[in-house]
């Protein structure tokens, strides 16, 4: 359901008609209807009165819009160093870029868990105490 069905749904389970809920949160008619046709959304102050009015919080208004919509975790520093370098690379230079990143993948001497049991293995563990993360590595070099 949207914003405005969600409003509607809740004016019509206290028995009020759109006029009823204008006058109560000092807009018009005409207004109701647009937020509840997803037209136009109230502003901040008049969604308040309508939380207020309509005995709903802003879960119910908006579980709808905020289901499902997971938010990717922000970009570390470094993460970030990486986008701009690449965003500075003409065409020629971001595919090649792009290569040199398939081919250190591909080698398997660069990815986290290969090289973490690189890391034990040269230090003479045996694979089955490797520990979860690189940081059991303190002294072990970034690079291979």
């Amino acid at each position: 359901m949207s914003i405005g069905s969600r409003i509607k749904e809740a004016r019509l389970s206290k028995g009020l008609k759109q006029e009823d809920l204008a006058n109560l949160i000092g807009v018009t008619k005409g207004a109701v209807g647009n937020y509840e046709a997803d037209y136009s959304s109230p502003k901040d102050i008049v969604l308040y009165k309508i939380f207020e009015v309509l005995n709903v919080d802003a879960n119910y208004i908006f579980q709808d819009n905020i289901k499902n919509k997971k938010t990717p975790p922000p970009l570390t520093a470094e993460e970030q160093i990486l986008i701009n370098y690449y965003n500075n690379l003409n065409s020629n230079g971001k595919k090649m870029l792009l290569s040199h990143a398939e081919m250190m993948t591909a080698s398997g001497l660069y990815n986290k868990s290969d090289n973490i049991t690189f890391m034990a293995a040269r230090n003479g563990n045996p694979p089955e105490e490797l520990p979860e993360t690189p940081d059991a590595f303190p002294d072990a070099p970034d690079t291979i």
